[in-house]
C-alpha cells in the first residue's frame, strides 16, 4: 500500500481507498495494480488514519512507478502489506503493474476487497509484478 484517498460521505474525515501495489523485483520499484475501498469494517475504516500515520509522508516516495490518473490524496512509504482478492486481472491505462510503456497499460486488478492485514511480510515480500503476470496468463 502506497497511498489513500480522501473519504466522501460516510468515509470523511477517514481515507476513502488505498492505493495498493505490487513489488518489482527486477526494477525495485513499486507498482500500482487497485484502488482498494471494501472489505473493511466501519472501524477499520475509522483506524487507518491512526494506523498509517507512521508512513504519511508530504510527497511521492522513491521507487513508486504510478500514472498521474491514479495519484493518490496522501502518500505513504511502502512498510505494509495487505491481502487483497479480487476478481479478475486486466489491462489497465491507470495502473502501472508490468507496464509496457509502448501500450501505456499495465495491469489492474478489478473489484478488490481487503482481507486482512499481513504483519509477517514486508513490502519487499508483497506479490511481485512477475507473480501477478504468471495469475494473469495462468
Amino acid at each position: 500500500m502506497i497511498g489513500s484517498f480522501a473519504g466522501k460521505g460516510k468515509r470523511a474525515g477517514t481515507y476513502g481507498s488505498l492505493l495498493c501495489a505490487c513489488y518489482n523485483h527486477e526494477k525495485d520499484v513499486f507498482e500500482t495494480i487497485c484502488k482498494l475501498g471494501t472489505g473493511f469494517t466501519d472501524k477499520q475504516l475509522e483506524e487507518l488514519p491512526d494506523r498509517l500515520s507512521d508512513v504519511l509522508v508530504d510527497r511521492k516516495p522513491a521507487r513508486l512507478h504510478t500514472t498521474k490518473e491514479v495519484e493518490p490524496d496522501h502518500w505513504f512509504t511502502p512498510k505494509y502489506v495487505l491481502e487483497v482478492k479480487g476478481s479478475e486481472l486486466t489491462e489497465s491505462p491507470v495502473h502501472t503493474c508490468n507496464w509496457d510503456s509502448d501500450t501505456e497499460r499495465g495491469l489492474g486488478l478489478r473489484f478488490p476487497r481487503f482481507m486482512r492485514w499481513r504483519p509477517d511480510k514486508s513490502p519487499d515480500q508483497a506479490t511481485t509484478t512477475s507473480e501477478i503476470v504468471l495469475m494473469k496468463d495462468g
